[in-house]
């Protein structure tokens, strides 16, 4: 299945994008940040060319100073992600003829799913959030566990720290640390995917409670830390199922 790249223009830069499929159902991925992006792009894109074989649509963008947009991770901040993401959406949108779209988002971009959607309620018809996180602190606290754990380490500076060879700028340490707790419940229908074998993380069984959202969990590693990402087509079929299936009453 071909793929064509598209500009997102916002804020002065363009922003890249690629476009899987055709059609009026189209569904925005929003992906992981910093080093959790980089094993989570081929199971994104994966789904991606899967959703478009079966007759609908994704766009994959990439956030200013993340992949192949322009700019630097050292001057990524919480607004700019959200106007970036905003900005994604409203092409979305019109590529998908003015009608609401899905939206796709793992990690701590669930966070950010949220919120956008919440600020285009008439934009966003379904969230389907891959292993959510929502907190900006325990995210950040994660970060810099794991690459203690690898041996890498932290380095600190006080322009910000340097997180497995991602450079992470003070300002946006400064929002992930005052990021807590959930944001206010999303105006759509939610799907939340816990990489769980039995049970989902309180966090996220707490999200989901609060929201009345749907929970499910597939038992799979957590492959935005896999160097190998492994197979996901349980997670696939879940997610293709959930966004095709007609909203509950």
């Amino acid at each position: 299945m071909s793929a064509l790249p598209l500009r997102i223009a916002c804020g002065g830069r363009d922003l890249y994008a690629m476009l899987y499929g055709s059609g009026g159902d189209l569904a925005l991925i929003l992906p992981p940040l910093a080093e959790e992006r980089k094993g989570a792009v081929r199971p994104l894109a994966e789904w991606a060319r899967k959703r478009a074989s079966q007759g609908s649509a994704a766009l994959f963008f990439d956030y200013g100073g993340c992949g192949e947009s322009p700019g630097d991770f050292s001057s990524v901040t919480w607004q700019s992600l959200r106007e970036d993401a905003g900005a994604a959406l409203q092409i979305a949108r019109a590529r998908a003829g003015g009608r609401p779209v899905a939206c796709l988002a793992c990690r701590l971009a669930a966070r950010l799913a949220v919120e956008i959607a919440a600020a285009q309620p008439e934009t966003v018809r379904k969230l389907c959030l891959w292993d959510p996180v929502f907190d900006g602190q325990l995210w950040l606290r994660e970060l810099r566990r794991r690459s203690r754990f690898r041996g890498s380490g932290v380095i600190i500076s006080e322009a910000g720290e340097d997180i497995d060879g991602t450079f992470i700028g003070r300002r946006f340490i400064e929002d992930l640390e005052n990021m807590r707790g959930l944001p206010p419940a999303p105006p759509c229908p939610v799907l939340m995917i816990a990489f769980a074998n039995r049970s989902a993380p309180p966090a996220i069984s707490e999200a989901a409670a609060q929201w009345r959202a749907e929970l499910e969990c597939v038992a799979m590693p957590s492959f935005w830390q896999e160097s190998d990402p492994p197979c996901a087509e349980t997670l696939f079929a879940h997610t293709m199922a959930w966004l095709s299936a007609a909203p509950h009453k």
